[in-house]
């Protein structure tokens, strides 16, 4: 399979998972979500640690949440990650 049917799959769920959940907030992001565009943009992965806990948190995820964890976990070691904060920053 190649890459960017990867991200393809992973977009859709993301999607998938947006459009549907009911808090407003989270539906602040539907009309992006409706409207992505098609440009891809291969990029290089960069793992993070982090990402490790994706597998143990599946099995505390509720019904709603589930499926979308399982396709990070899924895609983990491909993705780009970022980390936006440090351990120093003290929220950790």
């Amino acid at each position: 399979m190649s890459v960017q049917i990867n991200d393809l799959e992973l977009l859709d769920a993301v999607r998938g998972f947006a459009l549907v959940h009911p808090h407003p907030d989270v539906q602040k992001f539907s009309d992006s979500m409706q409207n992505w565009g098609n440009d891809w943009i291969s990029i290089e992965p960069n793992y993070l640690p982090a990402a490790d806990f994706l597998a143990e948190a599946i099995a505390n995820t509720g019904q709603q949440t589930r499926s979308l964890v399982e396709s990070f976990e899924q895609h983990k070691r491909r993705l780009h990650w970022e980390q936006s904060y440090k351990k120093a920053d003290d929220v950790v």
